[in-house]
């Protein structure tokens, strides 16, 4: 599509570096690390950069756009638990469950206490996580909040994008009561803000080709026989595809949670590796450069990047705003990050066997992943961008003024160019 050969062009151009692949791990690394075999219900790690670069000389901050994914949250419905309570009480019922599965049950209704009723809803980790990054965001750009000019919130119209804008707006204030925010949250946002394009939900559907592909590459990586027959006694006729599946999303779902329960150790790293891999391919297949999809995911960011662009210069040009506050979803961010080719996030992997090794979903959006530019100006009203992804300095593929430090005029460019 049209998308790729400008982005190709424009970067050739550009770019005087190649995109790093060092935030790229290892199965022998990832093996060690569950909570990140959970794909995007990783929680927010915080930033692992904690003292930013020094701005070019004269250079103050003055303006912050930002777009930020809700927080940890429950299980999309209600449906997802009670799926596995059906199951293990059922089992129970007619004394089909080993030990190990009696313990489990045990557990699963104490998660179904802490969870009913509030599928898709943000939960206190969540919220504290907007907290801590709006705190932070407060404490490394004083300057952008030390003038009394606006901040304007919006986020989508789904409950828990509205609690994570409350939750970091809430902890702006806590650092400043006199702070000027406007929150609001309106239908007409969600064509930037959540856009979905029909060739998008089109692409998604179990009709496109490559939906074959990843059910075949699906059920090739996903095996539940030996976790199925540690908690049941007879297993005969079961669906070890649903059951694994399911327990998988408990499982790693629970880091999201305010709570000590633990289903992760029922699944061996190897297997909890492979059923990430499908998630990850799905995820980049979709919503990333995959070369797969034509460009469709990034046609779909588009209307939010031209946002940006568009408020970036008022603010500039008006004063009106210190930031800007956006608050989404997973695959809105990962759409933007790609469009924009932002530090490894618009990779693009023809092989699709190879995903898992160019592309990670944990990385580019956990719970509460957020984009932050900072725009700077010295008193000759030149202005600087620099971008923060997870609250971490990276690069955009064009050439920087110092470091992490780009001339906007450079980076309008070149983002124009990718619209």
């Amino acid at each position: 599509m049209k998308v790729f050969t400008i982005l190709i062009g424009f970067a050739l151009t550009f770019q005087v570096f190649a995109q790093p692949a060092d935030k790229i791990l290892s199965k022998a690394e990832l093996l060690k690390t569950p909570e990140k075999l959970g794909s995007i219900y990783y929680a927010y790690p915080g930033p692992q950069q904690e003292v930013l670069s020094d701005a070019p000389k004269g250079y103050t901050p003055f303006y912050i756009s930002h777009y930020g994914r809700h927080g940890s949250r429950f299980q999309p419905s209600d449906e997802r638990y009670k799926f596995a309570l059906d199951l293990f009480e059922e089992a129970y019922r007619i004394n089909n469950l080993t030990p190990l599965g009696e313990e489990v049950m045990n557990r699963i209704h104490k998660l179904w206490v802490i969870a009913r009723g509030n599928g898709g809803l943000l939960t206190k980790v969540g919220e504290r996580q907007h907290q801590e990054i709006a705190a932070r965001m407060y404490e490394r750009f004083p300057e952008v909040f030390a003038t009394s000019r606006h901040i304007d919130a919006r986020s989508s119209t789904v409950t828990r994008c509205r609690q994570s804008m409350e939750a970091f707006c809430g902890s702006l204030l806590d650092k400043d009561s006199t702070l000027s925010i406007s929150m609001d949250t309106k239908p007409e946002f969600m064509s930037y803000i959540a856009n979905d394009t029909p060739e998008q939900k089109a692409f998604e559907k179990n009709g496109e080709a490559w939906r074959d592909q990843w059910f075949e590459y699906e059920h090739t990586h996903i095996n539940g026989d030996r976790l199925c027959k540690s908690l049941f006694k007879i297993t005969e006729g079961m669906d070890d595809y649903a059951v694994a599946t399911n327990l998988y999303w408990l499982a790693e779902g629970m880091q999201d949670l305010p709570t000590d329960l633990s289903l992760i150790e029922l699944f061996t790293p190897e297997e909890l590796y492979e059923i990430w891999l499908t998630v990850n391919y799905r995820m980049y297949i979709c919503n990333a450069a995959s070369p797969v999809a034509q460009g469709i995911a990034l046609e779909a960011a588009k209307p939010l990047l031209r946002n940006i662009i568009d408020k970036a210069d008022e603010a500039i040009r008006t004063g009106s705003e210190c930031a800007t506050l956006r608050f989404g979803h997973d695959s809105h961010l990962i759409r933007l990050l790609a469009l924009m080719n932002l530090e490894g996030c618009g990779r693009q992997e023809a092989e699709m066997l190879n995903i898992e090794n160019a592309w990670q979903d944990f990385y580019i959006s956990p719970m509460a992943a957020n984009l932050q530019m900072v725009f700077y100006r010295n008193k000759s009203g030149n202005v600087i961008v620099k971008f923060l992804h997870n609250e971490n300095e990276v690069t955009l593929p064009i050439r920087s003024m110092k470091g992490c430090y780009y001339r906007w005029k450079d980076v309008k460019k070149y983002l124009e160019h990718v619209l």
